[in-house]
């Protein structure tokens, strides 16, 4: 019977680390899945953040209309759509060949040829001017506004022309006309629908309206739940410096995937949708003027990750890592010099503004919260470890440094500093016997202290 309860007694040890191990492995599981959801969910909030901002804001989608104007492909490219919507829908050789004497109306056709090659170059140079600019500008805000409330219009009281939403380009084309060297009456046959580029059909709008509601729901929220799927791993796990670096491992995946999405799968798609070979390059030139500020958003990312992955090494047990935060002890002792220069660095980041991120409160207060928090973990880590730590030792604490004019201590004479400390502390009664017998084995064995 006493034996029976002997085997029971020394099993009861091993079924509860199996128990904690088994529990620590599932916190280490659930915290692995919430990093992947929130990465996830990163990289399709970023992207509908960027479709928001570009196509749903007027005044940004006006600002991206006149960057891509700017691009000599496309102004090439859209200098030749205006040419040619003049020849379709304007006889120029029969305007001509009403000009000319009898004898000279056979010319007609060759001198409409010749001046078409003429007119693309005048329309090139006519939309580089900054009154045609802004008519493109002005036309591009109208056009978005216009589709902002078609495809808002739950009762469809909007119409639409022809129950499409165009980019109507007429009064640029009128200027063409006068660019090519034809007179005004030829403004005056051009048809209604000459220089309109349909954005939206009418058969796209219920799909258009449902898109732009998941949309604005995703872009408004999308930030917080991020960040709070990141925290909920991070309390959740047993090791939270791991936690904070799968986070941060998260952050990085998910901005290389933004890269991936922008240089390739951006290109592969405008490839297969643009069909004209001659339109192509200027797909492309557009593309990446469009997305420009999902680039920025993208570098938003990658930089927090690579913070935050900076912080989960300086809080780690490497020698590195610890003498880094023996160098920093000092300043993280005194609240007002930590928090001073972390004050300072978000002003001049929030002034600075390098990425959108910079720019929005919500994110800003949100990352700042979690730079003060990170920071009050990392000043109680290195009050634990190095609890007389002094400004004016700094130099004394750097690893391998000695006072200045002095020769570089060894790695042998620095053990002998430890174990002459150890032996002070035994004699004055702060450590025992096993606790000295444990430090003297990991000096010597070279392990940080």
């Amino acid at each position: 019977m006493e034996a029976e309860e002997a085997a029971a007694a020394s099993s009861e040890p091993a079924i509860e680390s199996k128990t904690a191990r088994q529990g620590s492995r599932k916190r280490l599981y659930g915290m692995r899945a919430l990093v992947v959801l929130a990465t996830i969910l990163l990289v399709l909030g970023a992207l509908a953040v960027w479709v928001k901002r570009v196509a749903l804001e007027p005044g940004t989608w006006s600002d991206t209309s006149g960057k891509v104007l700017e691009n000599p492909v496309v102004r090439q490219t859209l200098a030749t759509y205006l040419v040619d919507q003049l020849y379709a829908n304007v006889d120029v050789a029969g305007q001509i060949r009403a000009a000319l004497p009898d004898r000279a109306k056979p010319l007609a056709a060759p001198a409409a040829a010749g001046l078409q090659d003429s007119a693309v170059t005048f329309t090139d140079r006519a939309l580089a001017r900054p009154r045609v600019q802004q008519a493109w500008r002005s036309a591009n805000e109208r056009a978005d506004r216009r589709l902002i409330a078609f495809i808002e219009d739950d009762s469809g009281a909007l119409q639409t022309s022809g129950g499409n939403v165009t980019l109507d380009l007429r009064q640029i084309l009128q200027q063409v006309s006068g660019n090519a060297g034809l007179v005004d009456r030829v403004n005056q046959r051009l048809p209604v629908t000459a220089g309109r580029i349909v954005l939206l059909r009418s058969n796209e709008l219920s799909l258009a309206q449902k898109g732009v509601r998941a949309l604005k729901a995703v872009a408004n929220v999308i930030v917080i739940v991020v960040l709070l799927i990141f925290a909920a791993a991070i309390w959740l796990a047993a090791d939270r410096r791991r936690a904070l670096r799968a986070c941060a491992m998260g952050l990085i995946v998910a901005g290389l995937l933004l890269v991936f999405i922008r240089r390739v799968a951006g290109d592969q798609l405008i490839d297969r949708v643009v069909k004209d070979d001659s339109v192509r390059p200027a797909a492309h030139e557009v593309w990446w003027i469009a997305t420009e500020p999902l680039k920025l958003a993208t570098q938003s990312i990658l930089f927090v990750g690579i913070v935050g992955l900076i912080g989960a090494w300086v809080a780690g047990h490497g020698r590195r890592a610890t003498g880094t935060r023996r160098v920093l002890a000092p300043f993280l002792k005194d609240p007002w010099v930590a928090y001073g220069s972390l004050a300072a660095i978000v002003l001049l980041l929030v002034a600075w503004a390098p990425t959108p991120a910079a720019r929005n409160w919500v994110t800003v207060t949100l990352l700042t919260a979690s730079a003060v928090l990170g920071l009050e973990v990392l000043r109680r880590q290195a009050a634990r470890e190095f609890p007389d730590a002094e400004r004016g030792q700094l130099s004394l604490s750097i690893p391998g440094r000695g006072q200045p004019g002095q020769p570089t201590p060894s790695v042998e004479d620095l053990r002998l500093e430890h174990l002459a400390r150890l032996g002070e502390l035994r004699a004055s009664g702060v450590l025992d016997e096993a606790e000295f017998a444990r430090e003297k084995e990991r000096v010597l064995s070279g392990a940080p202290s």
